[in-house]
């Protein structure tokens, strides 16, 4: 009924789990043991890795940018701009990362100092090319304009927002020709702010180059308006006489109705004996002579003026 032990038996149900246990505990030790010198190699390892990469992306001449490359100038010469680069990326942030590294130049930043330095420029695209390589793309300005209004003069970008103007000012005639309108309303203006909803800077650049070249009319530099919202600039010419114009009105509209009256009513060589033009009023030309009563055009010249292209058609017919 009881079944017999064999001998030992009780040895190796008592005695053999305890050698596990202890073999257990010694391994478990070792293990504890081994861990911290495995974790502090990955630690090790990981850092000597961040470190090269580190090394490659920011400290490394790999990706500095060595290669300088303008393009669109002609007012601003090559070597300025290279200068510029140079001056820019001159310096070393906590005196190891060079501001040439590929990763840290900033475009916008170059830019915007760019454009802040040279008023001849009007636009800046600059673009980074993997790994070392920098294009600068520019547009420039014809001419500039100035705004002054009650306080200090802002340069009119091609929007018409107003941006400031101390490195305009002064400019020789060879970098940048600069026109100068004066508001005699004071009314203050904002500066990144339109100042006008229509193209007035173009239109008042494209009076100045189309009077030259279609009647010979050289304007001085300097005109005045009422205020900015009376749509008038008033120009002085070089023979003293004075020309009111109408900038909402498209300046080939002007030139046009300029030249039938010419045509028609004043011949250009008495332009000398004019005290003023005035175009303000579409399709109308009014204008005194010098210490004389004001003359307005005759009926006839009016109706040539309303459409230049039917004066041009009865002029062809004669």
């Amino acid at each position: 009924m009881f079944r017999k032990k064999k001998p030992g038996a009780f040895h190796k149900n008592v005695f053999l789990p305890k050698r596990k246990e202890k073999r257990a505990k010694r391994g478990a030790s070792e293990e504890k043991t081994g861990r911290p010198g495995m974790f502090f190699l990955s630690l090790f390892l990981w850092l000597v890795f961040l470190g090269t990469l580190g090394y490659l992306l920011l400290v490394s001449p790999l990706l500095l940018l060595e290669r300088f490359s303008v393009s669109g100038n002609s007012r601003v010469s090559t070597e300025k701009l290279e200068d510029f680069f140079s001056q820019a990326t001159s310096d070393t942030w906590l005196g190891v990362f060079s501001a040439k590294n590929y990763l840290l130049f900033r475009t916008e930043k170059f830019s915007a100092a760019l454009l802040e330095t040279y008023p001849e420029i009007r636009s800046a695209r600059v673009e980074k090319r993997f790994p070392a390589s920098l294009f600068l793309r520019v547009e420039e300005r014809e001419a500039g304009v100035l705004w002054c209004s009650g306080g200090p003069c802002y340069l009119l970008d091609e929007e018409n927002r107003t941006r400031e103007s101390r490195a305009i000012i002064g400019l020789p005639e060879e970098r940048l020709p600069v026109y100068t309108v004066i508001d005699k309303s004071g009314l203050p203006v904002d500066l990144g702010q339109p100042v006008f909803s229509y193209p007035f800077s173009t239109r008042l650049l494209a009076l100045y180059s189309l009077l030259d070249e279609r009647f010979g009319i050289k304007l001085e530099k300097e005109s005045v308006t009422p205020s900015r919202f009376s749509d008038e600039v008033r120009f002085r010419a070089e023979g003293g006489y004075e020309l009111y114009v109408n900038t909402s009105l498209e300046p080939q509209e002007t030139i046009d109705s300029l030249a039938l009256f010419f045509d028609g009513e004043l011949p250009q060589e008495k332009l000398g004996e004019l005290a003023y033009i005035d175009l303000r009023t579409e399709n109308r030309i009014y204008y005194a002579f010098k210490n004389a009563p004001e003359e307005k055009k005759s009926e006839e010249n009016k109706e040539n003026a309303k459409d230049p292209k039917e004066g041009e058609k009865a002029k062809k017919k004669e």
